[in-house]
């Protein structure tokens, strides 16, 4: 056999081992980030439908509430206006938020509305007010009693938030009780770190009114904390996924004692929100037999049972004009969905959600 050919066949052998090995690597990548063949969901027949939809103008709204037929939205470059829109999405009233100290040096404010109360939040100020819906005058509730990242009220007098934690420098849950004074509790049992405390332990924390229950789902790994509100551990749940560790790469910044990301992190719940009894979770990942193209047109949504601790099925909310969920709230039997610059309402078909305490909305102008 001729050299040259010999070579050529070394070449082609070559590449064709660079080709494989290339394939393997992307291969298991994409199992590694999509965990595709472990799981299998449920998907009943359309248990969620669109409604209306309505431009908003702007992307910078979010869904500060929801009540007594309004939904109310609130805008991070304007936190002192909000936009109240019925559940048809026909009719929109714009409000001007009256604080009594506006002197504070507001750096990222955020507004709650629970019906008949509503909340304002800076916890890099740090502080909150409370009003009522009935002037949309709030007054100060707490100021420099702690630092806080994200906060929710879970009565007249009480909020829990999520703070980074001044002895150990990990995030920690805590509440804060207004009375006479404020009282501060923490706790550095509920959010358990695996890789640095910081962002292996991030995620949303959420909660369930009608349970009295909090919720805290992690972003990058299948599991979330359901507690009471004494801040005492209730049990941790899984999600149906098997990514029980974060995947994320951090470093630290001498400089500035903190760490950072080095790397994309896999995101594994990207969204949630609690109704009733039941959680839900937009995922990103795959499960057996789904089509990854269907993640560019539908968002996942995976339900589950607080109360019993179980997985109950899974169903697609599909973009609106290409625009993906980028946040979603449940109330009654509507889902509530921001994409981009757009709200749209769902409707849960009560059928699908058998058992589930799924209550129908009437409008409310």
């Amino acid at each position: 056999m001729k050299p040259k050919k010999i070579a050529l066949i070394f070449l082609l052998g070559t590449l064709m081992s660079i080709a494989f090995m290339v394939g393997v690597f992307l291969l298991s990548e994409d199992m590694i980030h999509r965990q595709r063949d472990v799981f299998i969901r449920r998907y009943p027949h359309h248990p969620a439908n669109k409604e209306n939809a309505f431009d908003l103008g702007f992307k910078s709204y979010y869904i500060a509430g929801v009540g007594d037929g309004k939904i109310y939205l609130g805008n991070k470059t304007a936190p002192g206006h909000l936009v109240e829109v019925d559940t048809m999405l026909t009719d929109t009233t714009h409000i001007k938020i009256r604080l009594d100290d506006t002197d504070l040096p507001f750096r990222s404010p955020q507004v709650r509305v629970n019906p008949p109360d509503f909340y304002v939040f800076d916890g890099q100020v740090p502080c909150i007010f409370k009003g009522n819906t009935r002037d949309w005058k709030g007054s100060l509730m707490m100021k420099d009693d702690a630092y806080f990242s994200f906060a929710e009220p879970i009565d007249t007098t009480s909020v829990v938030f999520r703070a980074i934690s001044s002895s150990t420098n990990e995030k920690i849950l805590g509440k804060f009780t207004v009375s006479d004074s404020v009282t501060v509790s923490l706790t550095a049992d509920l959010l358990q770190k695996q890789i640095d405390g910081i962002f292996c332990t991030d995620g949303k924390l959420l909660f369930g009114k009608e349970l009295n229950k909090l919720i805290y789902v992690y972003f990058y790994r299948n599991q979330f904390v359901v507690a009471d509100t004494d801040l005492k551990l209730d049990y941790i749940g899984k999600t149906i996924d098997t990514i029980s560790k974060a995947q994320i790469n951090v470093a630290a910044i001498d400089s500035e004692k903190s760490t950072t990301l080095t790397s994309g992190a896999l995101i594994v719940n990207k969204h949630s929100c609690v109704y009733n009894n039941y959680l839900f979770i937009n995922s990103n990942m795959l499960g057996k037999y789904e089509d990854e193209d269907m993640l560019k047109h539908a968002s996942i949504i995976d339900v589950y049972d607080i109360n019993k601790n179980t997985y109950e099925f899974s169903f697609y909310l599909y973009n609106y004009k290409t625009k993906k969920a980028r946040s979603f709230q449940v109330y009654g039997n509507l889902l509530i969905a921001m994409a981009d610059n757009y709200i749209v309402t769902h409707k849960l078909r009560s059928n699908q959600f058998k058992g589930m305490k799924i209550n129908e909305v009437t409008n409310i102008n």
